[in-house]
């Protein structure tokens, strides 16, 4: 019998596999990102349909199969779908799952999954905070986490608005003010180090401004 593992997890990715299944990425608080198969949850009355889609914030419980962990049950511990409702804040939240699902391998980064937690709260509850700026901040927090980047000492505008936000808390963005173009710009900036150190794309900064 295969050994039950309990994680606490943000799904970052999911695929649909086959006619029923979904392939999915989980940031996990204990282990770094697991790749693990929800079975059967396209089906209409699927109970695990809530567990199986990006943003998902759950304890899963988890079986090793073969290649990948099988999800055997999920309970929720807090919705973040909020983030879906507003089109910038779920803009800048699939930046940063995506950030998240290239720059963690297995390791474990328990501090930068509770950055991305406190990332994706401020967006749904903190209205005063560009998202983009957000998103922003936790790219640079992912790219310390691994060893990368350091100080912006370009003179464009995008990395000057970098360097004060390494230097602000997530909790001062408030206090930072430019206009949608200029919090964009410094999140394409963000993203594009992300991929050149990671060596993968992060589609969903294309469709920022």
């Amino acid at each position: 019998m295969s050994e039950i593992q309990c994680v606490t997890a943000i799904l970052t990715k999911a695929e649909d596999v086959g006619e029923n299944d979904r392939l999915v990425r989980l940031f996990t608080m204990e282990g770094g990102m697991l790749r693990a198969k929800i079975r059967g949850v396209k089906k209409p009355k699927a109970k695990l349909k809530f567990a199986a889609q990006p943003f998902a914030f759950c304890k899963y419980d988890l079986a090793k199969r073969g290649a990948y962990y099988t999800v055997t049950s999920a309970t929720q511990i807090e919705s973040l779908f909020a983030v879906t409702y507003d089109e910038k804040k779920y803009l800048a939240g699939c930046v940063m799952l995506e950030i998240s699902d290239v720059a963690v391998d297995e390791i474990k980064c328990p501090e930068l999954f509770v950055k991305l937690l406190k990332a994706l709260k401020t967006l749904i509850y903190d209205d005063t905070a560009n998202p983009y700026l957000v998103a922003a901040k936790y790219a640079i927090a992912a790219l310390a986490e691994q060893g990368y980047g350091g100080a912006y000492t370009g003179k464009s505008s995008a990395e000057k608005l970098l360097e004060t936000l390494r230097h602000t808390a997530l909790v001062g963005l408030k206090d930072i003010t430019c206009d949608d173009n200029a919090a964009a710009n410094a999140l394409k900036r963000a993203a594009n180090d992300c991929e050149y150190y990671f060596d993968k794309r992060i589609i969903s900064a294309d469709k920022l401004l």
